[in-house]
């Protein structure tokens, strides 16, 4: 993504407007935006075109911007964490995951894309244990909920 900020921001510029949504790092939603927090660099995102953006964060869990509004969420305390490789993509394909499980497209409600974030650090979580997708792929559907009810908060 730097390469893209740096040498094809016209070309960059030109995809975000055609996006349903946005998956980046604080780095680069910073270094996009130019904006001096995260909360500001979200709402600029919004600006350039996506309906959602989802500033991830790492170990600090993720922030989720939306015309609606703006949300932190922590990240699950994973042990022991063996290699952060892949988290951020881990992350984004239970997201995405999420929402293709409920059938839904487009007009996605607030307290969904709430799920599909916890569903995405609880995905996450898991990869950081171990190497590559291991840890993943040896997960039970109910050890992921688990690890998703214990990140939900009552709003």
């Amino acid at each position: 993504m730097n390469l893209w900020i740096e040498n094809q921001r016209d070309d960059l510029e030109s995809v975000l407007s055609l996006l349903e949504g946005l998956f980046l790092n604080e780095e680069e939603a910073l270094q996009l935006t130019g904006a001096s927090s995260l909360e500001e660099a979200g709402n600029q995102l919004l600006g350039m075109g996506p309906r959602i953006v989802v500033v991830k964060l790492g170990a600090r869990g993720a922030l989720l911007v939306t015309a609606e509004g703006q949300r932190h969420f922590a990240a699950y305390p994973a042990k022991p964490v063996i290699d952060p490789t892949g988290a951020g993509d881990s992350f984004a394909g239970g997201f995405l995951g999420y929402l293709a499980s409920k059938g839904t497209s487009g007009d996605w409600p607030t307290a969904l894309l709430h799920d599909a974030v916890i569903a995405g650090t609880a995905t996450a979580s898991m990869a950081v244990e171990s190497f590559s997708i291991q840890r993943i792929s040896e997960s039970e559907r109910p050890e992921i909920e688990s690890r998703m009810d214990s990140l939900k908060i009552p709003l």
